[in-house]
């Protein structure tokens, strides 16, 4: 029966492939350089419990530039930065691992995530998490960012 339901619907088959790999949350980071000055992230994660090896990724930013990269799904991950002449800036680990600081960075709306995306503020200094509710104005909060302080309601 299955069989011959694909034959006859062979693009029912392609419909609830393409429905499940959408359907799949994976995090992003949006990371927004702040400073005058190219600067290279270099983002990596060991792979999930079970899997072999560890994974990296390079991003490359313009001044005032923002991108987007994935993410570890544990949200706990190490970044670098580096200058244009590959000098070495500073070094995170990040781990977003309680539920505190899950509430603070990732949006959450009408009862799922309505994104797995999180900001992030790159200065020459370091990289620190945005809280989703100084997104659209970043710029008017850039000490309590950088200090890591909860935002004020």
């Amino acid at each position: 029966m299955r069989a011959m339901l694909y034959k006859r619907f062979p693009w029912l088959v392609l419909l609830i492939g393409f429905a499940s790999v959408s359907c799949t949350p994976f995090p992003m980071g949006r990371f927004v350089n702040n400073t005058d000055r190219p600067l290279t992230l270099e983002i990596s994660w060991w792979a999930p419990r079970g899997a072999e090896g560890s994974y990296k990724e390079q991003l490359v930013l313009k001044p005032r530039e923002a991108r987007k990269c994935k993410l570890s799904t544990s949200l706990e991950f190490d970044v670098q930065g580096k200058g244009e002449n590959g000098a070495l800036l500073f070094t995170r680990h990040i781990a977003m691992t309680t539920q505190e600081s899950f509430e603070r960075y990732v949006p959450i709306g009408d009862g799922m995530f309505s994104s797995l995306e999180i900001y992030f503020l790159v200065t020459e200094d370091g990289i620190y998490p945005i809280p989703t509710q100084y997104r659209k104005n970043w710029k008017d909060h850039l000490e309590t960012i950088v200090s890591g302080a909860p935002p004020s309601s």
